[in-house]
Formats: structure tokens, sequence, C-alpha cells
């Protein structure tokens, strides 16, 4: 028979210092298993790169879908004449799915005149795009700019004590366009996609 001074279990006695300190057990518990700790680290480094993944893919094929649904509803006969020394001639529909949609949303315009314009802009891989809903369809706005922007050396600017406005300045050709979103944080998110799509 065991005499009580003998232990149960099948480990080795640790010596009489471990009893009093914890710390000893934990780290010798973590030396034993520093091989698993290092594959649980890695799986799950892995899923959060895959789901990670998957939301960019998803993401994606919203942005594809958003673009096809545009892309029916503008009038085929629209077009906007491009007034860039490197691609002259004019933007239609067809020009949409030459491209990415990177961004999309509802924005106000403000005209010369001092009035102010609903668009829905489209923010391309190297454009920005006006368009005007009328009669369930979408068509380019004949206001006094350009309804299509190149985003090369587009600069963007907030405008102050107006926390929902913001200033395009293009360089080809030289124009100043003034756009408000519905709200600041929608602004400043705006901002941030123009100038990394613009950083590319």
């Amino acid at each position: 028979s065991r005499s009580p001074s003998q232990s149960r279990f099948p480990f080795s006695d640790p010596g009489p210092g471990a009893a009093k300190d914890p710390n000893t057990v934990f780290t010798s518990l973590l030396t034993d298993n520093e091989g698993d700790c290092a594959d649980l680290s890695r799986a799950l480094r892995l899923v959060k790169e895959l789901l990670s993944a998957v939301d960019e893919e998803v993401h994606a094929w919203e942005l594809r879908g958003r673009l096809w649904d545009v892309f029916r509803r503008v009038d085929p006969r629209a077009k906007v004449p491009l007034c860039w020394d490197s691609r002259p001639g004019a933007f239609g529909r067809d020009e949409l799915l030459r491209r990415k949609l990177v961004h999309s949303g509802g924005m106000l315009w403000k005209t010369a005149a001092g009035r102010f314009k609903d668009v829905l802009v489209l923010l391309m891989t190297d454009v920005l795009v006006f368009l005007q809903e009328k009669d369930q369809k979408y068509t380019f706005p004949m206001l006094d700019k350009p309804a299509v922007i190149s985003l090369q050396n587009l600069i963007v600017r907030d405008i102050a004590n107006q926390e929902k406005g913001m200033f395009l300045i293009s360089a080809a050709p030289p124009e100043m366009y003034e756009v408000h979103a519905a709200s600041r944080d929608d602004r400043n998110h705006w901002m941030k996609v123009i100038q990394q799509a613009v950083s590319l």
C-alpha cells in the first residue's frame, strides 16, 4: 500500500520551493507548452487573415454590384467632354465599367450661383464622377464645371467653419469644387478615401 507521504500523481516532486512560489509552476507550464502556444498563435493569426480576406472580397463584390446598378440607370446618351491633355474626348457610361468603384455616396454640389445640387458621387480608381438623378435615371450634371474630375494631383481641403464641406481642387483643368457631405464624419471619410486614391 502507498504511504500517506507518497504522491498519488505521476509527477515528480518539483522541490520544496515550488509549493511556496506559484510563479515557478506557471513558468514551468509555459515552458512545457511553448510549442502548443506557438501553434495556437499561428492558427489565430491565420484565422484573422482569412476573415480579413473574406471581408475584403465581400466588400469588393458589393462595390461591383453597386457600380453595375448605377451603370444600368445612367442614360446611354449622356456624355461629358474631357478637358485633360492626356485623354481628350468624352466620358460616357461605358467608361464606368472600365474602372473599379472605390466609394460612392450622395453629396451636395455648390454651384457658382450659390445653389446646392444633389449629386451622386462615384470615386473610381482614377476619376471622381458626379451624377444627377432625373426621371429615375442618372445623367451627368450640366453645371458650371466638368462632372468628371481626374484624380491626378487632385487636392482635398476642408472648409473653415463648415464641418460638412470640403474643396476639391483639380489640376487639369484647374478648377475648384465645393461639395458638402451629410455629416462631419461622412465628410472626413470622403476626404480620407479620396486622398488614399490620389496617392495610389
